[in-house]
């Protein structure tokens, strides 16, 4: 029999791990407990790359996921209508996956920029992903121009 614990690390990223434990000190500092649950449970078992990292935490609130974001040097954002928080652990990666959408800026820019709000490894193998839904906005609002970096992106991913 496999042990969970070892099933699930050989799934997870650094990021991820990085987040993981984060939560595990503010729970720890704050006497809350906290489970990994949902998707990324299942997804560990099964072999497959966990994406998204579904947390529950007991007597959690903002001041909780706060905390955790700056640990992980990131943000949180909150849905009120499901009392649930997101902590945006691709936030960053989101926001410079933006500036390479036409044309980016030059590499010390990138370096700078990783320093002051590091990004997870592999970002840059998710840009394209990032950047397709704006392309797709671009092409309804603006025309067929776009169509040809949607096709480009798509290709990479579908066979």
């Amino acid at each position: 029999m496999r042990n969970i614990n070892s099933v699930l690390r050989g799934c997870l990223s650094d990021s991820q791990l990085r987040i993981l434990r984060a939560v595990s000190e503010v729970s720890a500092i704050n006497g809350n407990e906290s489970y990994l649950v949902g998707g990324a449970v299942r997804d560990g078992l099964l072999g497959t790359p966990i994406l998204d990292l579904d947390i529950s935490v007991s007597n959690a609130d903002l001041t909780f996921a706060e905390a955790v974001a700056s640990k992980c040097n990131t943000r949180v954002s909150e849905s009120s209508q499901f009392s649930t928080y997101k902590i945006a652990a691709y936030g960053t990666e989101v926001d410079i996956a933006m500036t390479k959408l036409f044309g980016g800026f030059p590499k010390e820019f990138y370096a700078s920029y990783n320093l002051e709000f590091p990004l997870t490894e592999k970002w840059e193998d998710r840009v394209d992903i990032w950047n397709l839904y704006p392309l797709l906005v671009h092409a309804n609002l603006f025309g067929r121009g776009y169509l040809d970096q949607i096709q480009v992106i798509l290709k990479k991913y579908i066979v």
